[in-house]
């Protein structure tokens, strides 16, 4: 089954820090934009205050899954050698970030034998985490994913 030749909107989400060469992808997208179309990707933040506070033990880390980490802007850099323009770049919120974090560090910390999103008050803990990530999001402009708008600089025909 074939593909359209292009698309208006390519979206990357959770895509780019699961590869080795994470430019080729995006190159790749490009070439499938049609003129005018948008380029939207999300990825784990690595300037997180978060993974700062778990360096071990952040949500965002997921090593071995995770090959490749991102600032906004190494990943700016990337949508610019991929000949594109990037329209913004913002952060995502979601307070399940800093609650993963902090299972992780519990189950690690207490050597618990529960998998971290399996530990009792796990959603409890993720609705206390909202008022402060929305205080880190909206606030601060932080958070542990960002997404960014990219597109080609052509205009729709």
């Amino acid at each position: 089954m074939a593909f359209m030749d292009q698309f208006s909107l390519i979206l990357l989400y959770d895509v780019l820090e699961h590869v080795y060469e994470p430019l080729s992808v995006i190159r790749k997208a490009a070439t499938l934009l049609a003129p005018g179309g948008r380029l939207i990707i999300q990825v784990p933040n690595w300037d997180s205050w978060w993974r700062k506070v778990f360096p071990r033990h952040w949500e965002g880390l997921q090593v071995p899954r995770h090959m490749s980490f991102f600032t906004p802007g190494s990943l700016q850099r990337l949508i610019e050698m991929a000949d594109l323009k990037c329209y913004g770049i913002l952060p995502v919120y979601d307070p399940g970030e800093l609650s993963v974090s902090l299972c992780n560090w519990s189950v690690d910390h207490w050597r618990l034998k529960s998998r971290p999103r399996e530990l009792p008050g796990f959603a409890g803990l993720a609705l206390l985490a909202a008022p402060l990530v929305a205080i880190q999001v909206f606030g601060c402009g932080n958070a542990g994913e960002m997404e960014l708008v990219a597109g080609n600089n052509e205009k729709k025909q």
